[in-house]
This record gives C-alpha cells, sequence and structure tokens, in this order.
C-alpha cells in the first residue's frame, strides 16, 4: 500500500453540502469513463493516448472530490493519478499495475455510493477492508 493510500483510510471528509450534488453528478460520467478507460488499457498496455485520458478523468474527478470535502475519495484517486502516471513513464502498463488500479476504483465507487446514499450503503468499510481493498 502506498503512502498515499495509508492517509486515505484515516482521512477524515469534511463535506460542502453545496458542492457535494455537482461531485455526485460529475462522477457518474467520469467513473463510467474511468472504468472504460481501464478496460481499453488493458487491452492496449502501450496505449499513451489511453493512459493520458485515464490521467485527465482521474485528475478531474480528484479536483471535484476535494472541492466537495470528500478528501478519502480525493486522496485515493490522487494516489491512482500517480501510478497512472509512473505506468505511462514506464511506456506500459503491468497487468498487475491494472489490477490494482481496478481495485482503488471499486473502492472510490464504493466511498461515492456512501456519499450518494450513506443509509443505503451501510457504514464505511473499517481501515483493515479498504487496506484489503487499496494494494497496487
Amino acid at each position: 500500500m502506498t503512502a498515499a493510500e495509508r492517509r486515505a483510510a484515516r482521512i477524515d471528509d469534511e463535506i460542502d453540502a453545496q458542492v457535494l450534488p455537482l461531485f455526485l453528478e460529475e462522477s457518474v460520467d467520469l467513473m463510467r469513463e474511468i472504468g472504460a478507460t481501464l478496460r481499453q488499457w488493458r487491452e492496449a498496455p502501450t496505449g499513451a493516448e489511453i493512459s493520458r485520458t485515464l490521467q485527465r478523468a482521474l485528475h478531474t474527478l480528484k479536483g471535484s472530490a476535494r472541492m466537495a470535502g470528500a478528501m478519502a475519495c480525493g486522496e485515493l484517486l490522487h494516489s491512482m493519478e500517480t501510478r497512472v502516471e509512473q505506468a505511462t513513464a514506464m511506456k506500459s502498463v503491468q497487468p498487475a499495475t491494472i489490477d490494482g488500479l481496478e481495485t482503488s476504483y471499486d473502492r472510490v465507487a464504493m466511498l461515492i455510493e456512501h456519499l450518494r446514499n450513506p443509509a443505503a450503503a451501510g457504514p464505511e468499510p473499517e481501515e483493515p477492508e479498504y487496506r484489503a481493498c487499496a494494494q497496487p
């Protein structure tokens, strides 16, 4: 687990009730784009344009999360963005890296769902569960 992922597990959100609905609305399309782009990158691991598209979507969602005060989500997205940057610098992504990104993507989806509907999503996962999800 990266240092950023450990920090995300301990970060308290500072939700801005006025900005949160905008973040949740924006997250629908961005999460769809991130998921699709991860699948494309797995199929074409040397695709530079694919990795740039993924970086842009992660960066946009990260900024939106932080503006809404969803700090743990923003920190996890930052970690994902950093891993994409590192893989891009190596000119090819390893399957294990994409596996880790997909696991983190699932965790981000859980965090967003918890923000969208806290009662239906149940309590936030405990830190050990988070650590299992956040492994690269």
